[in-house]
C-alpha cells in the first residue's frame, strides 16, 4: 500500500520502499498522483491499482454544530495536525490575514494539535488575527466541527489523497485547496476551488468569492457530498478491494494450472 507521494521520504527510504514493492503482486495507491510517482521510479504499471480512501457512513450523517452559529459570521476551517511544516499553517494564516482585511467578521478555525502549535499561535498573533483565529486543538467530533463551518481549506504543500478534504465533502462543505498531489483528483470548480500551489493571493480571493455567495456554496457543497458518496463510501471501496483480491487469486490460479 502506497498512501502518499513519497516526496516526504528520504531518497534512501524511497528506494528501499520501491525495492520492496517489486516483490509484491500488487501495490494499492490511494491516488493517481501516488501511482504516477511509482511509475516514474520504475515500478511496472501492471503492479499498480488505484483505490481511494474509504469514508464510513457516519461522516455522511447530519451533525449538530460544535460551535454555535452567529449572525453575519462566516467560518473558514483548516483541519491539520500541527507536527509538520509541510501542512503549511503559516501559509494559511497569511491567507487568513488577507481575508480578514476584506471580510473583518470572518472567523478562522484551526483544528489539530502538535509540537508546532505554540509557533502557529504566535504567528497568528503577529498577523493580528486575535480572537478571529480559534484554535480547537485535537478533536474527535469532526462532523460536528464541519457542521459549524462555511468553507474548508487545505494549504498543504504535499498530499496523497486527503481524508480531511473527503470528510469536508461528505459533510457538504465546499473546499479550497492547493493543486498538489491527489488534490486535483477530488477538488474542482464544481466542488470548491483548486489553486496553483503557493499562490496565496488567489487562494484568499477564492475564499472571499465563495463566502460572498451562499448559493454557490450550497450548490458546491451538494456536489461535493454527492461526489464523496459515489466514489469513496466504505461499501464502494470494500468492493474495489474484493475485486482486486479475486483478480489476483484468479491470476495465481491460472499460473498454477499452466505450471
Amino acid at each position: 500500500s502506497h498512501r502518499q507521494l513519497g516526496d516526504l521520504l528520504t531518497p534512501l527510504q524511497f528506494r528501499a520502499q520501491s525495492a520492496a514493492f517489486r516483490w509484491c503482486d500488487a501495490v494499492v495507491c490511494n491516488s493517481q498522483a501516488g501511482a504516477d510517482r511509482l511509475v516514474a521510479a520504475g515500478l511496472p504499471h501492471d503492479k499498480l491499482v488505484v483505490i481511494g480512501n474509504a469514508m464510513p457512513a457516519a461522516v455522511f450523517e447530519a451533525a449538530s454544530p460544535a460551535l454555535p452559529r452567529r449572525d453575519n459570521v462566516l467560518r473558514i476551517t483548516m483541519i491539520a495536525r500541527m507536527n509538520a511544516h509541510y501542512k503549511n499553517h503559516a501559509g494559511f494564516l497569511r491567507i487568513a490575514a488577507e481575508v480578514h482585511k476584506r471580510l473583518p467578521e470572518a472567523e478562522f478555525i484551526l483544528v489539530g494539535d502538535g509540537p508546532l502549535r505554540p509557533e502557529i499561535e504566535r504567528q497568528s498573533a503577529e498577523l493580528g488575527l486575535g480572537e478571529h483565529a480559534i484554535f480547537l486543538g485535537d478533536r474527535r467530533d469532526i462532523p460536528a466541527v464541519l457542521a459549524s463551518t462555511d468553507l474548508a481549506v487545505l494549504t498543504s504543500d504535499s498530499e496523497g489523497l486527503s481524508n480531511v478534504i473527503l470528510e469536508a465533502m461528505a459533510a457538504g462543505v465546499p473546499v479550497v485547496a492547493y493543486a498538489v498531489g491527489g488534490n486535483p483528483e477530488i477538488v474542482s470548480a464544481e466542488r470548491g476551488a483548486l489553486i496553483p500551489a503557493g499562490n496565496e493571493g488567489e487562494f484568499a480571493s477564492a475564499i472571499c468569492r465563495l463566502l460572498s455567495d451562499s448559493n454557490i456554496r450550497r450548490e458546491q457543497g451538494h456536489n461535493a457530498r454527492q461526489f464523496a458518496e459515489q466514489n469513496f463510501s466504505l461499501d464502494r471501496v470494500c468492493r474495489q478491494y474484493e475485486d482486486l483480491y479475486l483478480n489476483l487469486l484468479a491470476r495465481k490460479g491460472r499460473r498454477r494450472l499452466k505450471a
